[in-house]
Order: structure tokens, then C-alpha cells, then sequence
């Protein structure tokens, strides 16, 4: 895994996301910004 991009250290980092996507990619993509996460997918279908 990538280190995160420096300027996101200086988030405040004490809680988590939800990401609501079980999308390998946005997760990997917000990991490397180095937040933490909790997936969680909504399960709902967006063909609409």
C-alpha cells in the first residue's frame, strides 16, 4: 500500500468514514488520503 498523501495528516483522524460502496477503488483511493475507514455497501440498486 501507498503512503498517504502528506497533506491529509493533518486531519483530525479519531473517528472513521462509512463509505457506503463496496467499490475497491474509492476505498483504496480514501485509504491512501489516510483516512480511516468502515465499509458498509447500502445495497441499493441505482438502475433507475
Amino acid at each position: 500500500m501507498q503512503e498517504a498523501i502528506p497533506i491529509m495528516n493533518q486531519i483530525d483522524n479519531r473517528f472513521s468514514l462509512i463509505l457506503a460502496s463496496a467499490s475497491p477503488r474509492r476505498k483504496n483511493l480514501l485509504e491512501r488520503l489516510g483516512l480511516k475507514l468502515l465499509v458498509n455497501p447500502a445495497h441499493i440498486n441505482e438502475e433507475a
